[in-house]
């Protein structure tokens, strides 16, 4: 009976897109997990059984979902996927019977195949006698096929152009240590030679004078061998630390490049954890070529001198070899899931070790201490649990693989005697059998090693894979825009837009004519859109329906770094970093300018502040220097976008932390700064939106008025109402 292939899920969302990804390949159809979660539009908390029907419609399979009970699961055409209470995702395979007991083959994405009782099913998928379950089936449509190409060799490519560059710097080093561990294999093989010489020529016919001869050959090889080491390893050392910071490189590179929306559906702990995992890929083809290539040599020339010596120990001693290496591929595998389990808790406990960090102000007001330590504690008790099951495999492993290593010495050291007293061995080929044999081992070893770092290389390519095949923000086909390029303003046409994994749309149906030199203020409730469609106009999301235009380009087309460069922007959550305030105001800028720097400060009134810090200017704030209010946060903010001297001005509740006396005054130096420029502005307050050229009212996502203020306060309807309960006024003050 065909078997369902098993996937493991890479993170602890993906549980839902790998069991679309283990049906699909079942029915023959092999898709990577990246394109069935761009499918599934899968978010920072998975997907919903809705989502993933709708998923199975896109790859081809009719799906539905049902409600049933256990009976009806063996009624079930098989596989389907069940939804178990605890909101993850498995498959049902199959259903056996055994010593008349129902037995369920269940593929857990995060576990692995596992056969469950009935019993213990039913406390995990039913919930009122019922449980969900879809069950799927291939349409015509279905386009069966291997769309995923191997994860190792396509993570590789990604560093391809780095290694070869850092190849041809070093190709010289490169070739110093090949010849080097050439050198050292060469001197390691004479040894057994010199050892069964010395004995036979020496020891057994009481020649002392070749035993020193022998004996200081030995030392001259010995201390050849150590020389030749030693710098072979130095060499190795520089270029895998120079390797380290290519791979790095490239690793941090592909992460500035990746669309805004990557990062509102991705934990940003998982992203620094594939951090290991990129050294984890990079020690395995540097740290590990020279001792790979060192092992392999040895395996050859020494198999090859025990074999000519005696065929019976040769075959014994690689019978043992092939059943240690049988028993820790077994113990490999088991560790496959805990590797998986170990990453996906360390990154869980680091989101919830920094957020404890960052967030001490409102764990102490809500007196939470004890209830986010608690938190805390139970990540750390399945930790613990976790790395004490590594910990028994682990032992198991390495003492049945030591025991076996050490029953053949046993043998073979039985059998070498047997042979000596039948003097079909002699004494000196007994000790350089027994010097192969100890050389051997850790070579063999090596290779059990190599074994289980591919393993667990693979789930690290695949983890990484993840990031590197979504596509970047931009690419070379997109326009870049220059400096005149852009003559009319930004224009909304039918513009409809929803998140990822959210059924209802954020914006509908809207239309809007952003000109160029105006100012547009944007008001309206909380949650009615209004920050969505700035994150819209800048490019973080493209709508599902309709066009954002960019005088007569879509935004699709344009290349958002250089639309980006004409914009100053502060959104609601601007982010201040660790380092100067010249570094947080001169972003891009890594000499910046003193003069703009103080013309900005002054704008954004932040420049008295700035002029009492102990170092100005180079004074450090942020996590690392002078905590600032968050009045002087959104100050710093302003005054970094103007710092920018951008063609688009955009201001999500730029100055809401701020008192209506320092925002009058900001608001006031900002007019001649916004003259010519365009200007999209977020806010509620009178005094930030009453000079706009047109305010628009945002209500549940759609435009429901525009015009002047003096406009909108004649119509009476939402502006009106918004001026009068929000800012407070009545009609008569306005």
């Amino acid at each position: 009976m065909k078997r369902v292939p098993y996937y493991r899920q890479i993170s602890t969302i993906d549980c839902g897109p790998v069991c679309l990804q283990m049906i699909s390949a079942y029915y023959g159809k092999k898709m990577s997990l990246q394109t069935i979660k761009g499918l599934c539009e899968s978010t920072r908390v998975g997907v919903s059984v809705r989502e993933m029907i709708g998923c199975c419609e896109k790859i081809g399979l009719q799906a539905i979902a049902v409600n049933v009970k256990m009976e009806d699961l063996r009624r079930m055409p098989l596989p389907s996927i069940l939804y178990l209470k605890r909101g993850h995702f498995v498959v049902l395979d199959r259903i056996h019977q055994k010593r008349n007991k129902d037995y369920f083959r269940i593929i857990d994405p995060s576990r692995g195949r596992v056969k469950l009782q009935e019993s213990f099913l039913c406390d995990d998928f039913l919930s009122d006698d019922y449980g969900v379950a879809i069950v799927l089936a291939p349409t015509e449509k279905f386009e069966k096929g291997d769309f995923v190409q191997g994860s190792l060799w396509k993570t590789m490519r990604n560093f391809q152009s780095q290694l070869w560059e850092i190849l041809s710097s070093y190709k010289l080093r490169y070739v110093y240590v090949l010849l080097l561990t050439l050198c050292v294999s060469a001197l390691n093989w004479a040894m057994p030679l010199l050892l069964k010489t010395t004995i036979d020529s020496g020891i057994m016919s009481k020649n002392i004078d070749n035993v020193l001869k022998l004996l200081l050959c030995q030392l001259i090889f010995f201390v050849g061998f150590a020389t030749a080491n030693t710098v072979s390893s130095f060499i190795s050392t520089k270029i895998t630390l120079k390797t380290s910071v290519a791979f790095l490189l490239v690793y941090l590179e592909k992460v500035i490049k990746l669309p805004m929306q990557y990062f509102e559906v991705s934990q940003r702990t998982e992203l620094l954890a594939k951090v290991s995992d990129l050294s984890r890929i990079q020690s395995f083809f540097t740290d590990n070529f020279i001792n790979i290539l060192f092992a392999l040599l040895n395996i050859l020339f020494f198999s090859g001198i025990l074999l000519v010596n005696s065929k019976a120990v040769f075959f014994i001693f690689m019978a043992f070899s092939l059943l240690t290496f049988g028993y820790n591929y077994y113990f490999s595998q088991k560790k496959k899931s805990y590797d998986y389990a170990n990453f996906s808790l360390h990154a869980e406990k680091d989101n919830v070790t920094y957020e404890l960090m960052m967030g001490m102000q409102e764990v102490k007001l809500n007196n939470a201490q004890q209830a986010r330590m608690n938190v805390w504690r139970k990540l750390e008790e399945k930790s613990n649990a976790l790395q004490l099951r590594m910990m028994y495999i682990d032992a198991y492993a390495s003492n049945g693989a030591n025991f076996l290593g050490k029953l053949r010495d046993i043998i073979l050291t039985g059998l070498c005697a047997l042979f000596v007293i039948k003097d079909e061995l002699s004494m000196g080929t007994m000790m350089m059998i027994s010097f192969l044999l100890g050389q051997l081992t850790p070579s063999v070893s090596q290779l059990y090693s190599l074994v289980n770092d591919a393993i667990l290389i693979r789930l690290s390519a695949e983890r990484l894979n993840e990031v590197f095949d979504t596509p970047n923000e931009s690419d070379d086909t997109q326009v870049k825009l220059t400096k005149e390029m852009v003559s009319e303003g930004l224009r909304l046409d039918h513009v409809s837009f929803r998140y990822k994994g959210f059924g209802d749309y954020v914006l509908k149906d809207m239309g809007l004519l952003i000109p160029k030199g105006k100012m547009t203020a944007i008001v309206g409730a909380s949650g009615s859109g209004k920050t969505t469609l700035l994150k819209l106009l800048l490019g973080f999301y493209y709508p599902q329906q309709g066009t954002v235009w960019l005088d007569n380009d879509r935004m699709e087309t344009i290349e958002l770094d250089s639309w980006r460069k004409k914009c100053g922007v502060v959104m609601q959550d601007g982010k201040i970093f660790s380092g100067t305030v010249a570094e947080n105001i001169a972003m891009a800028d890594e000499q910046p300018n003193l003069e703009r720097m103080q013309y900005a400060a002054r704008l954004a009134c932040i420049d008295e502040r700035i002029n009492h810090l102990p170092m100005k200017f180079q004074t450090r704030i942020g996590e690392t220097g002078i905590n600032l209010s968050g009045g002087e946060k959104q100050r710093l903010l302003i005054a970094r976008a103007v710092y920018k001297n951008p063609e688009f001005v955009f201001f999500d509740e730029a100055t809401s932390s701020l008192d209506a006396t320092t925002e009058r005054v900001i608001m006031h130096n900002l007019t001649e700064f916004y003259a010519e420029r365009t200007v999209v502005v977020i806010a509620h307050r009178l005094s930030t939106v009453k000079s706009a050229d047109n305010i628009v009212f945002i209500d549940k996502g759609r435009i429901v008025e525009q015009g002047t203020h003096e406009e909108l306060i004649k119509q009476k309807g939402y502006y009106y109402t918004l001026v009068n309960n929000q800012l407070e006024l009545n009609e008569k003050a306005v």
